[in-house]
């Protein structure tokens, strides 16, 4: 509700001059545009003043203490919410002359003019569910404002409380729910293609992305799932950059590469933007049914070729043969080998590490047939059967796919067997 202090505006002339000004008022007297002086209850005009020549006016004017009552609705850190805001405020006039001559006759409109900017900036920096904090901070904000520039003056401490409607309780509720949840690191996994150094075929990645909210504040809505679907591609073109340096053959050390790739990225800069960061990456590499064929083909005349070769140059030492091959990382090679039984996968298996023995799966994956085994050590046999069929099992291509030969008789790949001659082609 407005508030005029100005109760009365009186032109005065020699002959009509009479006026009171009555307790807790001032008369303000002008000549004209000119000031001239204060007038205090009981104060009347001078004789000089009677007998000016006219343009003489007096403002009666109420400087008793004014209570203001003002409700307001503020921004909230968060956008689309609100404070609802009830200030209550004691003042007075303290410039009747300042009043006069900047026209206010509003005064409550003055008070709320200046306060406002000052509670609006105040409040973005508190959540809804920081209501208490937020009223505390408010209430000081508006206790500091300078209300000399209204011709205003405070009188007492302010009084300042933020009510909570239904609507706003349940918006808190469902914020609390959101940070426990947002608190939480979170896993989302996604499949891609990526490029191989061979146009016409690509890997096929799994990535596990483990993040949670960083900053709040950064959220482009109040769904992390969105956020991270914006912060993926960043993840994509670094995996992409990758997997285009390697041949289909190649998987294993694609594979590793990638997840280096990741891994170096998280330790270093780190993947932060959008609200999120990022904790971890889980990239796992494989193959559709076209590339995986395609992956055959290649692996085979691969193993072909490495072993014509050996035959000219004259194979001998089968032990060395293989752990040359070991060396240079010939892992496709090494897997049609095996599949094929040229070398048992215990005596394999032994020969490589722990990194290794990750890259050799990986590659047999793709070309390893379940098969009978006459090792002589049937418990290791066992024991690397066993590891084997947890990683390759339900994930293999089947005995009769035509890239892959017919299953090789149990008495060929028994433990010690070496490459035989006539069998070793694709």
């Amino acid at each position: 509700m407005a508030h005029n202090p100005i109760v009365n505006q009186l032109t005065l002339s020699r002959t009509d001059w009479r006026f009171v000004v009555e307790q807790g008022m001032v008369g303000v007297l002008f000549q004209g545009q000119r000031f001239l002086r204060l007038l205090q209850p009981g104060d009347g005009l001078t004789m000089n003043e009677r007998t000016s020549r006219g343009g003489l006016q007096v403002y009666l004017m109420d400087i008793q203490p004014h209570d203001l009552v003002w409700r307001v609705e503020l921004p909230t850190k968060d956008h689309g919410d609100a404070f609802s805001v009830t200030l209550r405020l004691r003042y007075q006039v303290a410039d009747p002359r300042q009043i006069i001559e900047e026209r206010i006759t509003d005064t409550e409109a003055c008070v709320a003019r200046v306060c406002e900017p000052l509670l609006r900036r105040c409040a973005r920096d508190y959540r809804l569910t920081q209501f208490r904090a937020a009223e505390e901070a408010l209430c000081a904000t508006v206790a500091e404002a300078d209300l000399a520039g209204c011709g205003l003056q405070m009188l007492a401490a302010p009084d300042l409380t933020i009510h909570l409607s239904d609507q706003a309780r349940r918006r808190i509720e469902e914020i609390e729910r959101n940070e426990r949840r947002w608190r939480t690191v979170k896993t989302i996994e996604h499949v891609e293609e990526v490029p191989s150094s061979d146009p016409a075929v690509s890997f096929k990645v799994s990535v596990a992305v483990s993040f949670r909210v960083h900053k709040q504040e950064d959220l482009p809505s109040d769904s992390i799932e969105d956020a991270e679907r914006q912060l993926w591609p960043r993840i994509k073109r670094v995996l992409r950059r990758e997997s285009r340096k390697y041949h289909l053959t190649q998987i294993a050390e694609a594979d590793t590469a990638m997840q280096d790739a990741v891994d170096d990225l998280l330790d270093g800069e780190g993947i932060s933007d959008f609200g999120l960061r990022v904790h971890a990456l889980e990239v796992s590499t494989d193959l559709d049914d076209k590339a995986r064929q395609r992956y055959v083909e290649l692996a085979t005349i691969q193993h072909t070729a490495v072993l014509d070769k050996a035959r000219l140059e004259g194979l001998k030492d089968s032990t060395g043969f293989y752990t040359d091959l070991i060396q240079k990382g010939s892992w496709a090679v090494l897997a049609v080998a095996a599949s094929k039984g040229e070398i048992p996968i215990n005596e394999l298996y032994q020969r490589l590490s722990e990194k290794e023995r990750s890259q050799f799966a990986m590659q047999f994956e793709f070309l390893k047939t379940l098969r009978a085994d006459n090792a002589k050590d049937e418990r290791q046999d066992y024991d690397i059967a066993k590891i084997l069929m947890n990683t390759v099992a339900g994930q293999v291509l089947g005995a009769g796919n035509p890239a892959l030969g017919a299953p090789t008789p149990a008495k060929q790949i028994a433990a010690g067997d070496a490459p035989a001659g006539g069998e070793a082609g694709a």
